[in-house]
């Protein structure tokens, strides 16, 4: 009879089996995992935006809060996390004070007659206070320092619109944010909304786009905290003024799953109790809406583990054995290697001498990611192609299968699986995959 070998993933079992190798991988995304929350923040070697502006597009790497919401101690984080903001579609780019050098009136880093910090602690405009801002796996008001978190230095300016009414709302651009790797549920920070030009009132108002977001679900906006004159009223956030000062400030939740992209079209936005309507956006050069954008982000990085058996009767079935199958020999050397949706490695483990395999929590394995694991002699290498699955000499695939069934019928040695799905807020998740393997010597 022909030796065979079916593998099936299980968490804590041994290499043992004389006539059937199983293997069940259990995934859980609970409260024992820990939640990294991510924000804009700076420390040394960052790569985080630096100098002045003006500029109109720029990446800021996420930083891990490593106690947050009690402390704000900042390190770098692995896999990098990353958001491009850029200011798009602009309508008035040749209006007086628009920044000629790019055709744009919405800019980062400038002050309208002078270049200025592109990338700021959070108070740098509207003098907000701690309490107004949520971070992610925070309670209301907590988590975000306006100290030591920072954000992006934007300016909508009012005199390069021209001639408007001084009530009318009108559309000046985009923001695109783009993050390098989707993400879940992120939280967008704004500071300091809301302007004055003599004695006349108009806030920046972003409204979320979602016909140019890309997510796997709906997308939707949620308060979270703010001034009082901070007002989210649908999927528009501005200043209400009703107090009239130039702080909306606060938190909203970005709900959606699996966000590659979330944009905003942006407007500057006349106060309704303004009385003069003729030309008041070119009262003053240098006028314009200053204000703060920032996110934070929750990830979670849970393990994964199995073990590998042998079935010595080549059935490709679950018919009995033992509870192992003897030690590995080191020739024979076998690798997990954990691929993504762009066909490059993610993260690799070893299958052990008693047939176990680890990818260990808090590596580069991420909820919400879509993964193909396969078995292979050859080990990938992270963040390049996967290598060309092979066995050991005379080993042969049987079949696969990422249900409780013993065969799938087509015996490429993989499977693909979902690593769990994105908390929602205050919920828990478990979710446990039973997959098998058959390999045939």
């Amino acid at each position: 009879m022909m030796n065979s070998l079916f593998q099936k993933i299980k968490v804590n079992c041994l290499l043992g089996c004389s006539s059937i190798l199983m293997m069940v991988m259990l995934f859980s995304a609970t409260e024992s995992l820990a939640q990294n929350t991510l924000e804009f923040a700076k420390i040394t070697g960052d790569g985080n935006p630096t100098g002045n502006g003006p500029v109109i597009s720029t990446t800021v790497n996420f930083l891990q809060n490593t106690n947050n919401p009690s402390g704000n101690t900042f390190a770098s984080y692995s896999p990098a996390l990353s958001a491009t903001i850029t200011f798009t579609n602009q309508q008035y780019v040749s209006n007086a004070n628009a920044v000629a050098s790019l055709a744009a009136s919405v800019v980062m880093g400038h002050t309208g007659t002078a270049a200025d910090a592109i990338y700021t602690p959070n108070a740098w405009n509207g003098s907000p206070t701690n309490n107004v801002f949520t971070s992610v796996n925070s309670t209301a008001g907590t988590g975000i320092s306006t100290t030591d978190n920072y954000a992006l230095g934007v300016r909508n300016f009012t005199r390069a619109i021209g001639v408007q009414n001084t009530t009318a709302k009108v559309y000046v651009g985009r923001m695109e944010v783009t993050f390098n790797r989707p993400v879940t549920n992120p939280i967008i920070h704004v500071s300091g909304l809301g302007g004055r030009v003599l004695a006349l009132y108009y806030s920046t108002t972003l409204d979320l786009n979602v016909s140019q977001s890309i997510a796997t679900s709906a997308i939707s906006l949620i308060m979270e905290s703010g001034t009082s004159n901070f007002s989210l009223a649908g999927n528009s956030m501005s200043n209400n003024f009703s107090v009239m000062d130039f702080n909306g400030s606060g938190s909203v939740r970005i709900v959606g799953t699996n966000i590659s992209k979330v944009s905003f079209d942006v407007f500057l936005d006349g106060w309704d109790g303004n009385t003069n309507t003729t030309n008041y956006w070119s009262e003053e050069d240098a006028s314009g809406d200053a204000f703060g954008v920032s996110f934070s982000v929750s990830e979670t990085k849970p393990s994964v583990t199995g073990t590998v058996y042998r079935d010595n009767n080549g059935n490709a079935t679950i018919d009995g054995g033992g509870t192992g199958g003897g030690v590995w020999n080191t020739a024979n050397t076998l690798y997990v290697n954990a691929v993504g949706t762009n066909g490059n490695v993610v993260a690799t483990a070893l299958v052990s001498n008693f047939g176990v395999f680890t990818f260990p929590a808090e590596g580069n394995l991420i909820e919400g990611q879509t993964i193909t694991f396969q078995l292979n002699q050859n080990q990938g290498v992270v963040g390049q192609p996967a290598p060309p699955k092979q066995l050991p000499s005379g080993w042969l695939r049987v079949g696969e299968s990422t249900t409780s069934g013993p065969n799938d019928g087509t015996p490429n040695g993989e499977f693909t699986l979902i690593i769990g799905t994105a908390n929602s807020p205050n919920t828990k998740h478990r979710y446990l995959i039973k997959t098998f393997i058959f390999i045939k010597r």
